[in-house]
């Protein structure tokens, strides 16, 4: 949901902005910046014309763009430069736009991280990660790096949308067989049906529920999209509470964590590899993509400000498996702790896939036994009196 807030600064001044987020989430993130909140109203205007605009580049698109940066620079062009060179490359509207304005502002003097602010195209990792490159004088290696952080979110996303099509397809095919059962066979089954069945429990229940469908066919179809909305805004508004339960599911709930673990140390991994220190990197990911598993790494934050470790602050949640913080205290000790953030990434990210495998492979055959139970039912109930009365 998108919310028009207007807060107070330490030093007096009134801000208005609107963000996009839960409401609490929001009131958070204005507590942490120190602002004060005068006003926050929801932007229902804005939320719906936000539908049908497009005004942000994908994934692939932005990994496309930073690994033709790199190359850019890597062959000995400025940034400038090869910014030109990619808009005379690029047929996309939009990113030919946001390099317009990158163009534009690089020319006037400001920095990367100003530069690409400016055109409100790219997710906030962006502006630290460059920042720390722009300084560090090693944007080369780093833009390669976004490229490769920017196809595995692309990747990530599509695995699991490819995931969900199979299942999404059978229940769909389930339920319009079911209302076409319902509605035709069912009413001519039970108008030759032997009394005796009528009584059946089961026989009254599927009578009663094709009745109800050949009336109110329609409200079933339209459930559907008005329970996923549902679902939608509860999970919006519940987030946290929710995912400490979903957590504790054996299955779906070791799938989110691990998923969610895996995107964290990906995100360490490119701000540590980019310099950015653990303080900065573990603030930015929270105040990106502030949920029930970045808030535990403020309570880590604040340890590792207190003079722990990264790997005895992560020690102490249990929440973190020991494997986490049993590589980053080796990192710690060899000095290579980007490379453990990369390792521990890669291992949840194989997990996630073996994971999503299994879940796939118990779904399926769930909603397939569903069907099958139901064709029973209708067998037992309508068939099988049928016959019965038949070869009497």
């Amino acid at each position: 949901m998108y919310w028009n807030i207007t807060s107070l600064t330490r030093m007096g001044l009134i801000v208005t902005q609107r963000m996009k987020g839960q409401r609490q989430e929001l009131l958070d993130r204005l507590k942490f910046n120190d602002l004060d909140l005068i006003s926050i109203h929801p932007d229902y205007k804005g939320y719906f014309l936000d539908l049908f605009k497009k005004d942000k580049l994908s994934s692939s698109v932005i990994s496309s763009f930073f690994k033709d940066l790199s190359r850019g620079l890597k062959s000995g062009l400025s940034v400038l430069e090869a910014i030109s060179y990619l808009n005379e490359q690029i047929t996309d509207p939009i990113l030919r736009e946001t390099i317009r304005k990158l163009s534009v502002c690089i020319i006037d003097g400001h920095s990367l991280k100003d530069a690409f602010e400016n055109t409100k195209a790219f997710p906030p990792i962006v502006l630290s990660v460059l920042d720390a490159a722009q300084r560090s004088g090693n944007l080369t290696e780093v833009t390669l790096i976004l490229s490769e952080y920017f196809k595995f979110m692309n990747d990530n996303k599509s695995r699991i949308i490819r995931s969900l099509i199979y299942p999404a397809c059978v229940f769909i095919a389930l339920t319009a067989a079911s209302i076409v059962i319902s509605i035709k066979l069912v009413p001519q089954l039970s108008t030759i049906l032997p009394n005796q069945a009528e009584e059946n429990l089961s026989s009254k229940c599927i009578i009663r529920y094709a009745a109800f469908m050949q009336s109110y066919w329609w409200i079933v179809l339209i459930s559907g999209p008005i329970l996923v909305l549902g679902l939608i805004k509860i999970w919006e508004n519940k987030k946290d509470q929710l995912m400490g339960h979903l957590f504790k599911l054996p299955l779906l709930g070791n799938l989110i964590k691990e998923m969610e673990l895996t995107v964290i140390f990906l995100n360490l991994y490119v701000f540590q590899k980019s310099g950015v220190n653990i303080i900065a990197s573990l603030t930015s990911i929270y105040s990106n993509q502030p949920n029930f598993v970045t808030r535990r790494l403020m309570g880590i934050r604040n340890k590792v400000d207190r003079g722990y470790s990264l790997g005895e602050a992560l020690q102490t949640d249990d929440f973190f498996p020991s494997l986490i913080w049993m590589n980053i205290k080796k990192g710690e000790t060899t000095g290579n702790l980007y490379l453990y953030f990369y390792e521990i990434y890669q291992y949840f990210d194989q997990k996630s896939r073996d994971s999503i495998e299994l879940f796939i492979t118990f779904i399926n055959p769930v909603l397939l036994s569903v069907a099958v139970a139901y064709l029973g039912l209708i067998i037992s109930c309508f068939i099988l009196p049928l016959y019965s009365t038949m070869i009497k």
